[in-house]
C-alpha cells in the first residue's frame, strides 16, 4: 500500500444498501423466474450453476452494469455461504464506498458484486463455479496474510 492510499474502513450494511441489494436480488429472482421458471435462488452453492446458466444465455448486455451488479449480489450471497467465515460489509477506500464480502474481521475483501460484471464488460468467458472454488482455497490458503 503506498503511502498516500488509506487504510480501508470497514462497517456494516447501512439500510439503504441493503435495500438496493435487495432490489438486485429481486431483479435476479424475476430474470430466473422468466427464463429459468423451474429454478430458483437460493443463496446456495446450487446458484453458481444458475448464475452460469444466465452468463451463458446471455440474458444481460454488457452495457447493463446495475443488472451485472445484481447476478453479482447473488453470487456474493452464494459464496457468504460456501466460504465459512464471509459476510457483507461496506468498505470505504480510495476507490469509494461499496458494499464487498470480508473475511471474519481481517482486511481479506471479495469484490463479488463486480467479479462477474467486469468480465461480462471485457467479454471474456466465466465458469462461476471454478472461480467460486478458487475464492474458497485463496480464503482457505492466504486468509491468515490479511490483518
Amino acid at each position: 500500500m503506498s503511502t498516500d492510499q488509506k487504510k480501508p474502513v470497514f462497517n456494516t450494511l447501512p439500510a439503504a444498501t441493503k435495500s438496493r441489494m435487495d432490489k438486485q436480488r429481486a431483479f435476479v429472482a424475476q430474470l430466473v423466474a422468466k427464463h429459468f421458471p423451474n429454478e430458483k435462488i437460493t443463496a446456495t452453492e446450487a446458484d453458481f450453476a444458475l448464475l452460469q446458466k444466465i452468463l451463458n444465455a446471455k440474458l444481460i448486455d454488457k452495457t447493463q452494469t446495475w443488472e451485472l451488479q445484481s447476478l453479482g449480489v447473488v453470487f456474493g450471497d452464494a459464496l457468504a455461504n460456501f466460504i465459512a467465515g464471509l459476510a457483507w460489509w461496506e468498505i470505504t477506500d480510495d476507490w469509494g464506498t461499496d458494499p464487498t464480502l470480508r473475511f471474519q474481521e481481517t482486511t481479506l475483501q471479495l469484490n463479488a458484486l463486480t467479479m462477474l460484471s467486469k468480465r461480462v464488460e471485457e467479454g471474456k468467458e466465466t465458469d462461476v463455479a471454478h472461480m467460486a472454488n478458487w475464492l474458497k482455497n485463496f480464503v482457505q490458503t492466504k486468509s491468515q496474510e490479511y490483518v
